[in-house]
């Protein structure tokens, strides 16, 4: 079974930089009282921030510094691992650009970072960019050594058949490029 991580989504205010800073106490607030239920250190913040790291002389009047403080001692943002932080991911009728969308993540997470990109979306979508990132987070408990065949599944008819189909497929595919054992890895996927 894998550690679960978490993710929190965030939408702040657009409008004033002091509802900002409120709602992002507010988060802190709520982050500090579900330490208990959740590991801080196995969490993603992303969203839209709606202010930016590149407008550094009005960022405290733009955001909490509460809130900045957490985050740079804690999170990394992940878009600078790949140098996208300058990459705008805010556009308007293209007269108006910044970059206010943000990927946050914690030490624990950061270091199986497996591809970061950002997609920019049809204007008719949406104004924002499209921020993407996996991780290689590892294999659960069921994988290598511990793989278990689930018995419902060699009575269901349709199983069967897919697996019959599959199966031969997959040794033509890889018979002479793989081992033994990659091939029943590879069969288990």
């Amino acid at each position: 079974m894998y550690n679960p991580f978490y993710i929190l989504n965030v939408y702040a205010p657009s409008r004033c930089g002091r509802d900002r800073k409120t709602f992002f106490n507010s988060v802190l607030e709520i982050l500090y009282s579900l330490h208990d239920t959740i590991d801080i250190d196995r969490l993603i913040i992303s969203g839209d921030f709606n202010y930016s790291y590149l407008r550094e002389s009005t960022l405290l009047e733009q955001t909490s510094s509460q809130w900045i403080s957490f985050l740079s001692q804690s999170y990394t943002n992940i878009m600078e691992t790949v140098n996208f932080h300058t990459v705008p991911t805010f556009r308007r009728n293209d007269e108006i650009m910044s970059t206010i969308d943000y990927i946050f993540v914690s030490p624990n997470i950061k270091f199986y970072r497996d591809q970061t990109d950002i997609c920019i979306l049809q204007p008719s979508w949406s104004d924002h960019s499209l921020l993407q990132t996996s991780f290689e987070i590892g294999r659960s408990n069921s994988g290598p050594l511990m793989w278990r065949a689930n018995p419902i599944y060699c009575k269901n008819k349709q199983f069967q058949k897919q697996l019959s189909n599959r199966i031969p497929l997959l040794l033509d595919e890889c018979y002479d490029q793989l081992t033994d054992i990659e091939m029943w890895e590879k069969i288990k996927e």
